[in-house]
């Protein structure tokens, strides 16, 4: 799991209960790392164990990038993850719940699959360009017709303003999907 700046003590006990566990060889805690696309890659499922998120963008990354999700039934989650379509949920802190949704998509090929291209599918009718970014598109584009406003200009702000990763991801699969 990617490691926050957390307090060491915080980190320590963490690090005990994943030794207790026997489970060290398994799980780990990361340094911090502001880009999780590397790790999601690498990932047969991300969990988002968030108590409360506004948006929840890692389920938005981790559904694009074609890769079963599980999370917290709570805040802007709940309008990612349709549970047993779009991914599977569970209620936040109910630690023995999360294990039965990790259990069902470990043993569950058929399952993680569809979770997979379903999630896929959501991700990229609900973020496409047009829809998601579309004002903010619009905007670059009657600027772009403007002296001193040049797409290289803006392009500083544009990345101060959004994720340059997530950008690329919108644009690396609007530009896999326009060759198929």
């Amino acid at each position: 799991m990617p490691g926050y700046n957390t307090e060491p003590a915080y980190k320590a006990r963490m690090e005990e209960l994943i030794n207790s566990a026997g489970i060290g060889s398994h799980a780990r805690i990361l340094p911090f790392e502001q880009n999780l696309i590397p790790l999601i890659k690498q990932a047969d499922a991300v969990l988002v164990c968030s108590r409360m998120e506004g948006l929840g963008r890692t389920c938005v990354e981790t559904m694009l990038m074609k890769k079963p999700v599980i999370g917290t039934n709570s805040g802007g989650i709940l309008e990612l993850i349709e549970d047993g379509n779009t991914g599977l949920l569970y209620p936040p802190g109910d630690y023995l719940k999360l294990a039965d949704q990790i259990e069902k998509l470990m043993n569950d090929a058929e399952l993680r699959e569809r979770l997979a291209v379903q999630g896929q599918r959501f991700a990229l009718e609900t973020f496409s360009v047009e829809k998601y970014g579309g004002h903010f598109n619009q905007i670059i584009r009657e600027l772009r017709g403007r002296p001193g406003a040049s797409l290289e200009e803006l392009t500083p702000a544009i990345m101060e303003m959004t994720d340059q990763s997530f950008l690329e991801l919108i644009k690396n699969w609007k530009i896999s999907h326009s060759e198929n």
